[in-house]
């Protein structure tokens, strides 16, 4: 079991190996978007030029997929991960709607940098946060939502 977890924190391919352990994550996936579907389209019914902060976006793929067809002026994914980062801006990032930035969302001052952050964007206000599977990571998830 230990061998399991040391390569699952290396980045080790479910789909290679772990066949119960990739449909598992693949089936996980599909419930969740099949969930945040119904959530998406309420959240976004009649809302235009929505600012965007994705908290735990990882490479971005999640949010990308249920934000497509969306009027989205700015989307800004945070992860604490600098690998999922810099594969998210590879994906996906734009020199105009979609940025990424490696943050510790634990942070002490997450409050002054984030402000920062939507600065630097020039945005005044976030019409939407999401938070998909980062608050079990968490010492202290209230802090977060606070």
């Amino acid at each position: 079991m230990a061998l399991f977890f040391r390569k699952l924190q290396e980045g080790y391919d479910f789909d290679k190996c772990y066949t119960y352990e990739g449909d598992r994550l693949r089936l996980q996936a599909q419930l969740l978007r099949n969930f945040d579907k119904a959530v998406f389209d309420e959240v976004f019914h009649n809302r235009h030029d929505c600012v965007v902060l994705d908290i735990g976006c990882n490479e971005g793929d999640a949010a990308m997929d249920r934000l497509n067809g969306r009027s989205v002026s700015t989307y800004i994914g945070l992860d604490r991960s600098s690998v999922a980062i810099t594969n998210a801006n590879r994906k996906y990032a734009d020199d105009c709607i979609v940025h990424f930035h490696q943050y510790d969302v634990e942070s002490p001052k997450l409050s002054v940098d984030l402000h920062s952050l939507l600065k630097m964007y020039d945005v005044e206000q976030v019409d939407v946060i999401t938070i998909s599977m980062v608050l079990l990571h968490l010492e202290n998830p209230c802090e977060l939502i606070k």
